[in-house]
């Protein structure tokens, strides 16, 4: 701990003797002196260094809404920086990968381990650094230091992989929409398609991932009678005792009337809405019944309650395929057991268990097609019937209205580009989602030119954008 503490103070400001402390459930990093606390320190399971989070306060300066770029001269005084935590606490041989900003005003620095075989890098070994404006080391993390690297036929070249990609269509047309700004129709890639493996199959991030898509189904048009106070159980009971334009709270009257004027009020119901979205949750209490409601029933009030929200959800919304929550209802007849042997002193205001919920996804669409980042989620009481809680993304309802959803330019112009622009590259990837160390070999789609990663095309005029990478320097 010493010896680490020792490496650890050149990377706080000013360079004071600190000890590291171990607690409970986190590791500290203290003034020797003072104990001020100084951030966080933590350990791999045999003991060694995994890495280190540093809280720095009272900065001499605030991060403007836009940065320069870095001078050169500044640029190498963080790479000396990050040189010097390398030779501090790495162990491999490692060698620059890239520094990039990746937040407005905050940068990585990513050494990494090379197949000294084929001389290309080993994705998540070396060490990864989180630096600020000033070129303080805000968060470091050691990478793998035990792993496989597997050696397969390399059975298609570089330009088959390409081929591979060209059949399979990997350009699609799709509807980008940002929250509550602009809509418009762009070819992009396949966001599932990560590239083609040695062996001639589609690496696919879902299938890596084992995710299954679920299907989805259509809307009938519904209407719904309940009042929003009713379907979240606001009774006569409550009053609401904050409304600002934005957030409604509601509370118990018998709890307001008893709340000391220098506690917190404990809300049992809040409604949140902006330009964004909406956000309702309800904690109103709920007494188990001998069985649940059929799950029929659950799902007609979580399309009811969307649509006393949204409106016209069969024009807007599919619902994906609920998978049924069998796993909530013991964990809550696990925790009602648990409060049931707590003496009240136990906690700090009464305390009810939140009811066990159905989860009912609602995919965004237009005329057919999916408008990602956009989904309605809601939960509904498994007992009651209530909504517990229910989130929703605006998007720009007049924007979406009047975008033609016939592209101008044709699929086969957007392929020719991205195609042009895209060149194969052979990498180290992850083989197995579940066991991370193996790794093998994968061809992943590579845009070297000077503009960079095609991000997408305008289906109406073709413009090109391309990714922001904000890397400043490369290995």
């Amino acid at each position: 701990m010493e010896n680490i503490a020792n490496k650890l103070r050149k990377y706080i400001k000013g360079q004071p003797e600190i000890k590291i402390i171990a607690g409970e459930y986190d590791t500290s990093i203290v003034d020797a002196h003072t104990e001020e606390w100084y951030g966080e320190v933590h350990f791999q399971e045999d003991g060694s260094l995994q890495g280190f989070d540093i809280e720095l306060y009272n900065e001499d300066e605030a991060v403007p809404d836009t940065t320069p770029p870095l001078p050169e001269d500044k640029i190498a005084l963080f790479l000396h920086k990050a040189e010097q935590f390398v030779n501090d606490f790495v162990t491999s041989e490692v060698e620059f990968g890239m520094f990039s900003e990746w937040i407005n005003g905050n940068y990585i620095i990513i050494y990494e381990e090379i197949d000294g075989k084929l001389g290309i890098p080993i994705p998540h070994t070396g060490c990864t650094l989180y630096m600020n404006q000033n070129g303080d080391i805000t968060s470091a993390q050691l990478g793998k230091k035990e792993y496989t690297l597997e050696y397969p036929d390399l059975q298609i070249s570089k330009e088959e992989a390409k081929e591979i990609l060209r059949n399979e269509s990997i350009i699609e047309l799709a509807i980008l929409a940002e929250e509550n700004k602009t809509v418009e129709l762009v070819y992009r890639v396949n966001p599932a398609i990560t590239g083609v493996k040695v062996d001639g199959t589609i690496d696919n991030v879902l299938e890596f991932m084992d995710v299954e898509e679920l299907p989805v189904h259509s809307l009938e048009k519904t209407v719904c009678e309940e009042s929003l106070e009713k379907m979240l159980g606001i009774t006569e009971e409550f009053v609401m005792f904050k409304d600002d334009g934005e957030s409604k709270l509601w509370v118990e009257k018998e709890t307001l009337d008893n709340v000391d004027p220098e506690e917190e009020i404990h809300h049992k119901v809040s409604f949140f809405e902006d330009a964004t979205g909406q956000f309702i949750a309800s904690d109103v209490n709920w007494e188990k019944t001998e069985s649940t409601l059929v799950h029929e029933e659950l799902q007609v009030r979580a399309t009811k309650f969307l649509e006393l929200m949204v409106g016209n959800i069969h024009e807007k919304y599919w619902l994906e395929q609920p998978q049924q929550n069998d796993a909530a209802l013991y964990e809550a007849d696990e925790e009602l057991e648990e409060v049931d042997t707590q003496e009240d002193d136990d906690y700090d205001y009464p305390y009810h268990p939140p009811e066990p919920t159905q989860l009912f996804t609602f995919i965004r669409q237009h005329k057919g097609m999916k408008i990602e980042g956009f989904d309605a989620i809601v939960h509904v009481g498994m007992y009651t019937g209530l909504i517990r809680e229910c989130s929703t993304t605006k998007v720009n309802e007049s924007q979406l209205k009047s975008l033609r959803i016939v592209p101008t330019i044709s699929l086969e112009e957007a392929e020719k580009r991205y195609f042009d622009e895209m060149k194969m590259m052979l990498i180290r990837s992850v083989k197995n989602f579940d066991d991370t160390s193996i790794y093998d070999l994968t061809y992943t789609m590579n845009f070297p030119g000077k503009h960079g990663t095609i991000e997408k095309i305008s289906a109406h005029t073709g413009e090109v954008t391309y990714v922001e990478t904000g890397i400043i320097k490369e290995g």
